[in-house]
């Protein structure tokens, strides 16, 4: 579903400006890169779906790097110099990646590089201070 989702939102945006060849290069490359963060999406669901567990890892480490490259395109989107023209795209594409990205994170299951550093590192407690349900406490 998410493919079919992106494909029809590229084909608005490049109608909107005539063709791919005419984006600035930020958008450009926001968009191919969260095409394929969606197609890894897709994967990903697919992957459960199928109860195909042991590829799960593969597929973390594959949205992480699309995460960062969404970051990335962010930031360059922010930084680029965008013809008045190109103005409503290139806020189109921002939500875009800003929605890809929150994805990405809603299915991370350690948010280390994200947590206040106050909350990354939990010690836990030593053996012996670990109670089992029918012990006293010290």
């Amino acid at each position: 579903q998410p493919a079919e989702m992106y494909h029809i939102i590229l084909a608005v945006l490049v109608s909107l400006v005539g063709t791919a060849w005419s984006l600035p290069k930020a958008l450009d490359e926001a968009l191919i890169h969260a095409g394929t963060a969606d197609m890894d999406l897709s994967a990903f669901y697919k992957t459960l779906r199928d109860k195909d567990y042991r590829k799960l890892p593969e597929y973390y480490t594959k949205l992480e790097e699309d995460r960062k490259i969404l970051k990335n395109d962010v930031h360059a989107l922010q930084n680029a110099e965008i013809p008045e023209s190109a103005k409503a795209l290139k806020r189109l594409v921002q939500i875009l990646l800003d929605q890809e990205i929150f994805k990405i994170q809603g299915l991370m299951p350690d948010q280390a590089d994200v947590l206040p550093t106050t909350t990354k590192k939990q010690n836990p407690l030593p053996k012996n201070r670990i109670h089992h349900h029918n012990e006293k406490a010290p």
